[in-house]
């Protein structure tokens, strides 16, 4: 009698489990060919409206392996353009498999407080998606097509240097923070290419400047980024010799003087010769050497002096000021982003020459 009560009990307990299990299937759970999973989203600035791109395959055809589909639709608010992706569609947009947000230059310029909310608060989005900005429209980096097929979002992705951890959680945290500034890898378009090589300068949330590449490459450098960049030195002023960044590090440091602060920038630099004339690089070592850290000062001065010139902190120097000087950071807080253009800055650099890479 006991074992068969111990039998209903557990048959029960079975039968109200699968029941469940397929009520929640019926009524919450949406079929593939249901959704529309969003990996990339574009947002443009237009006729006092946002214009929303996004890219999503699609699973129209099971058999073969998905296309990748582009969806554009305008609204006044983040929100208004999701629905009208659902309305478009038929389909529920996911947000969480996104893996890239592309801010148009319109967009950027009008202010990204105006739209960064959703990609903030809305709890389906991925505040650790990949952000930059498009030189041009973020519809037109979406739409782009090499070889007659859509690059897509993983591919647009991949063009981010990684090393500049450009997420929407750290830009917003750039934003918001009271001692640095906002930065963004750009993408440009090229008639038949697409790259990234240049960087977006914010200010109170919106786009001042975009850095010309050789403003950008001083500005990695100072950040100890390395970028695979090449670049010719002439040597002894009659031959020329091709190098490429390999790894970089840098250390500032900041201390007061006469009332103002200073800071020292200490970057280590490897590059890599493409010269192979071994007799050339032994006899010409030092040349070589004093020829490049030349190059590179001039490079990162000229960058440092620009970036200053904006009166932003993407290098981070408040930070450092506010760690190392406290007392002093707080007694400027106030004035601090209009005095960092008159900060005197010294940098030191030390390259290092490795050998070339030779194949035979």
């Amino acid at each position: 009698m006991k074992s068969k009560k111990v039998f209903y009990i557990l048959f029960g307990l079975i039968f109200i489990s699968v029941f469940s299990m397929c009520f929640f299937t019926e009524h919450n759970f949406t079929e593939l060919n249901q959704k529309l999973i969003i990996q990339g989203i574009g947002v443009d600035y237009e006729k006092s409206e946002f214009k929303v791109t996004v890219q999503a395959p699609d699973f129209k055809n099971a058999e073969k392996e998905p296309t990748t589909q582009v969806i554009q639709v305008s609204g006044k608010t983040m929100m208004e353009t999701s629905n009208k992706i659902s309305e478009q569609t038929g389909l529920k947009p996911f947000y969480s498999q996104n893996l890239i947000l592309i801010v148009g230059k319109s967009a950027a310029e009008n202010g990204i407080d105006k739209f960064m909310d959703f990609f903030i608060h809305y709890d389906e989005t991925r505040p650790n998606a990949t952000i930059c900005l498009c030189e041009s429209t973020a519809s037109e980096a979406l739409n782009f097509k090499k070889d007659d097929k859509t690059v897509t979002a993983q591919e647009l992705k991949n063009l981010i240097n990684k090393k500049l951890k450009s997420d929407i959680i750290h830009f917003i945290g750039d934003i918001k923070n009271e001692t640095s500034d906002a930065f963004l890898p750009c993408l440009k378009i090229n008639k038949d290419n697409i790259i990234s090589e240049n960087v977006a300068v914010f200010k109170d949330c919106k786009l001042i400047e975009i850095l010309n590449y050789e403003n950008t490459l001083g500005f990695l450098l100072l950040k100890g980024i390395d970028n695979s960049n090449t670049f010719d030195i002439k040597v002894d002023n009659f031959r020329d010799v091709t190098f490429e960044i390999e790894k970089v590090s840098s250390n500032i440091r900041s201390e007061i003087k006469n009332n103002n602060p200073e800071f020292s920038i200490d970057l280590k630099i490897n590059v890599r010769t493409f010269e192979i004339d071994s007799n050339f690089l032994s006899e010409n070592s030092e040349k070589i050497k004093e020829s490049v850290k030349e190059k590179l000062t001039k490079l990162t001065e000229i960058s440092m002096s620009k970036i200053l010139s904006l009166n932003c902190d993407v290098l981070g120097l408040g930070k450092i000021l506010l760690r190392k000087n406290t007392d002093y950071f707080k007694s400027i807080r106030e004035s601090f982003k209009t005095k960092i253009k008159d900060f005197k800055t010294i940098i030191n650099i030390k390259p290092n020459i490795t050998e070339p890479w030779i194949f035979f």
